[in-house]
């Protein structure tokens, strides 16, 4: 079940960390999440950081951030469908449209796939996503959006089903042309079973973030980000019969000059988890413009990667023959 995965620096994909709109998502038959579970159709872009930004973005950006953008409301009523045949029984079904009225607008998109893949008695899967955007523009300082996503994601092998609910909410007010505030709150759900429920569990995450930007100088521009998040995660696995939850607290800044010739960026994330403790990880990185071709980038950071609530918690599970135990005295992965 996963069909789309993320390597970054020669890291395998459980070390990049990937967000959707700035929030953390789960979903994945394994360690990566799925990319296919967000429909192209509903991508706005997509912005890559590589190598390890955990000054910025926290536990598992070691090998770099991927951050998806979906769609907002557009300008102009839109609607589109397409229909796609391929090889293997391939089919993919997409509908999307928005539209604008006074101050509220919205974007919607639905998308089923089905396919055989190379092997149909453990391949052959079905699946449908719903995701949304509302917004509500109060001034044109300020505006609020509601993000929700629904998607099911069903596998012959097992009878193998995967469903995922997400709601991420973003306040933003610019008070001025120079400052920025952004509040965002966000729950994801993750369920996932087989027909004999030896795989059985369900996941839950919980974020809320304050961010705040301003350029304070004019002659050497910079920029200065600070904010607070809290991500809470809640585990109840009934195949390997246990349950768990952790919570961190994360405080950020970051400054950035930029000036003609050269732009510094300096940064550091201090991380407060409840079980294995404090974590700090700075980053300082250098973009030198020599000329208007010829461009050199330099930088070093810091990052970690928590351990997962099933190493810590999950003990005395099978995975073919092998008889796995949890370790609860697991410390964070660390990268320079």
């Amino acid at each position: 079940g996963d069909k789309g995965k993320v390597e970054m620096l020669g890291l395998d994909e459980k070390h990049t960390l990937i967000l959707v709109d700035g929030q953390r998502i789960l979903g994945g038959h394994g360690a990566a999440v799925d990319l296919q579970q967000i429909p192209i159709e509903a991508v706005e872009r997509i912005e890559v950081v590589k190598g390890p930004a955990s000054a910025l973005y926290g536990s598992d950006a070691v090998g770099g951030v991927v951050n998806i953008i979906t769609k907002s409301a557009p300008e102009k009523p839109t609607f589109s469908a397409s229909v796609s045949f391929g090889s293997r029984g391939t089919q993919i079904h997409e509908v999307n449209g928005g539209a604008k009225k006074d101050k509220f607008g919205c974007f919607l998109n639905y998308t089923y796939r089905e396919s055989e893949g190379v092997h149909k008695t453990t391949d052959q899967y079905w699946e449908n996503i719903f995701q949304t955007s509302f917004e509500y523009k109060f001034s044109p300082e300020s505006k609020l959006t509601f993000k929700p996503y629904y998607s099911e994601h069903r596998m012959k092998d097992e009878g193998r089903k995967q469903e995922r609910f997400s709601l991420n909410s973003i306040w933003e007010w610019a008070p001025d042309e120079l400052s920025k505030l952004t509040l965002r709150g966000s729950w994801f759900n993750y369920k996932h079973w087989t027909t004999d429920k030896s795989s059985n569990w369900k996941d839950d995450s919980y974020e809320t973030e304050i961010n705040y930007s301003r350029q304070i100088l004019d002659i050497h521009t910079v920029y200065k980000r600070q904010g607070y998040h809290y991500h809470k995660e809640e585990v109840d696995d009934k195949g390997k019969i246990y349950k768990a939850d952790q919570f961190l607290h994360s405080f950020f800044i970051q400054d950035e000059i930029d000036s003609e010739s050269f732009t510094f960026v300096l940064g550091t994330h201090i991380d407060d988890h409840n079980r294995w403790g404090t974590e700090v990880n700075p980053k300082a990185s250098l973009l030198y413009n020599v000329t208007e071709d010829f461009k050199l980038r330099a930088s070093v950071g810091r990052a970690f990667r928590g351990p997962t609530l099933v190493k810590l918690y999950a003990d005395g599970w099978r995975m073919g023959p092998y008889l796995v135990h949890a370790n609860p005295d697991l410390k964070p992965e660390k990268s320079v």
